[in-house]
């Protein structure tokens, strides 16, 4: 997969494919609404500044880079701390409902 398709499929699955999802994304990242429509398009992808806004509020994104990166390792260490961090919660609700 090429990266303008993968950043494409990437945004719709975080954001959706309605007008309101390429709203979201313009106020993101301060870029034309037409141009954030063609990466949702898979028509052209963004550039290295809005790429780096995106990484930073797009789960999706910063998986998909990594994955055409060839940086596994770091996918995973990334899905390990999400999972440490909802077992941490999950432990801590326990607590309180046991009511220590």
């Amino acid at each position: 997969m090429d990266f303008v398709e993968a950043i494409a499929q990437a945004l719709r699955r975080e954001y959706g494919q309605s007008p309101a999802a390429v709203k979201v994304v313009v106020r993101l990242t301060r870029a034309n609404p037409r141009a954030v429509r063609n990466w949702f398009a898979a028509n052209n992808g963004p550039s290295g500044e809005n790429l780096v806004v995106l990484l930073r509020h797009s789960e999706e994104v910063l998986e998909t880079v990594l994955f055409l990166a060839g940086r596994h390792d770091l996918i995973t260490a990334r899905k390990l701390a999400g999972a440490r961090e909802k077992l941490r919660e999950m432990l801590e609700m326990i607590d309180d409902l046991q009511g220590g």
